[in-house]
């Protein structure tokens, strides 16, 4: 992944203000049985498309969010939060509904009740006129848009099809966080990014996670219905399955100890979103999005993920010398693909200091296959006298120069093993120095 300008993003959808009123039950009201709590204190949090606005800008995207709020505490307190995320490009629209809110009371820190007070009602032609002027207004100066619907009244029929339309004909890609059961009411869009439960629902049918062959069929009939490029769909457990016309790609999950789980979807939509927006690859983006929502879900709460959290795990610290020298992840995904195309995968490993030794090794590996994956060890596995001579930067530079040599992935462990379970070549090649 290349280091490229910050992307600017046009978001759209339903805003949520989500509150947890704490206090402690020490006996039974008089009046009814019901504990009677003493306030200790009030919590307040976004969600919706405010949360996923919140993620883009942890990390480091331009954020432009469109939404509607009443006019009441409830949206100043969404808009007091977005502002302090660094998110000034901000267009509330207001029909006389109240802000949509969820407020949990907990007693001793158990949930006792949730109160929801919203209008899903569709809102009026007036403000839909208002958002597509905005729409239509920020186009030119954005890299793509995000709508997210959650059923709250933001969206309809018509309004999904303006809204796509006017990104379409200004050359923009459409993502889209859907939700409800007519998912070819998001036609023209480039990606769709369902939950297993919103898939089912769209397609009619309770979905497991183990059913891969329903899950398969519903996410190649939200293809052809909606004409999308890609259905991007997270399997909890199971990782990221990435539907595109004629492909099916699983990226495996990456492996943490999960702490919550909320919050853990929409860092995946964002940080697929931030790596699509940036340029690169619709596989690309579901290996970051797929790295950041397991470390959403290894934190408490709602937690948004930063670039520098990520960047530990996809950047290389040299900048980028060559698209063939790729970080672990960024392999995992391009030999998904591969594999997926049919493609026989060779991995061969060693230092390569006296590269001109290994030249005739390695064009004998890439004739055994399509793809040749070359495992290389860091400087820091072999210090002191009879350590490499070349730097290592410099080795995967030269390895990256010759034509039989298709990825360069360097790796610190002491032997490859890791490295090789994550990507299970097909054919291991070993004799490398």
């Amino acid at each position: 992944m290349v280091t490229r300008k910050k992307p600017s993003i046009l978001i759209l959808g339903d805003l949520i203000l989500n509150q947890d009123l704490h206090g402690k039950a020490s006996h039974l009201s008089p009046d009814a049985p019901v504990p009677v709590l003493a306030q200790t204190k009030i919590t307040s949090t976004v969600c919706g498309a405010a949360n996923i606005a919140k993620n883009l800008a942890a990390l480091e995207a331009k954020v432009t969010l469109i939404g509607i709020t009443g006019q009441d505490t409830e949206g100043q307190k969404i808009r007091s939060i977005l502002h302090d995320c660094g998110i000034y490009n901000i267009a509330f629209v207001y029909d006389g509904r109240p802000t949509t809110s969820k407020t949990r009371i907990l007693g001793n820190e158990q949930h006792i009740v949730r109160i929801n007070r919203e209008d899903t009602t569709s809102i009026s032609d007036e403000c839909q006129d208002k958002v597509l002027e905005i729409v239509q207004r920020c186009l030119p100066n954005v890299d793509a848009v995000l709508l997210v619907d959650c059923e709250k009244g933001f969206f309809n029929p018509t309004l999904l099809a303006q809204i796509i339309g006017l990104a379409g004909a200004s050359g923009k890609r459409v993502l889209v966080d859907p939700s409800g059961w007519d998912f070819a009411r998001y036609s023209g869009a480039s990606v769709l990014m369902p939950s297993l439960v919103e898939l089912g629902r769209a397609f009619g049918a309770e979905i497991g996670i183990d059913d891969a062959v329903l899950v398969d069929r519903a996410a190649r009939c939200v293809l052809l219905s909606t004409g999308a490029e890609a259905v991007v769909l997270s399997c909890r457990e199971k990782g990221v399955w990435v539907y595109q016309r004629g492909m099916k790609t699983i990226i495996p999950a990456v492996e943490c100890a999960v702490v919550d789980v909320s919050g853990a979807g929409d860092s995946l939509v964002a940080a697929f979103t931030w790596i699509l927006s940036r340029g690169d690859t619709i596989l690309d983006a579901a290996v970051i999005g797929n790295l950041a929502g397991a470390l959403a879900a290894s934190k408490d709460g709602s937690v948004a993920i930063t670039s520098a959290e990520l960047k530990v795990y996809v950047e290389i610290p040299e900048p980028k010398i060559s698209s063939k020298i790729v970080s672990r992840l960024e392999l995992v995904g391009k030999i998904a693909h591969a594999k997926a195309a049919g493609r026989r995968v060779v991995f061969t490993s060693g230092y390569f200091d006296l590269l001109h030794s290994a030249i005739d090794l390695l064009q004998g590996a890439k004739a055994m296959g399509d793809l040749l994956v070359i495992g290389l060890n860091s400087d820091d596995r072999r210090v002191g006298a009879g350590g490499p001579i070349v730097p290592e930067l410099q080795r995967a530079k030269l390895l990256a120069a010759l034509g039989c040599v298709d990825y360069v992935v360097p790796f610190t462990e002491e032997t490859p093993l890791a490295l090789i379970e994550a990507i299970r070549p097909d054919i291991l090649v070993q004799g490398a120095n």
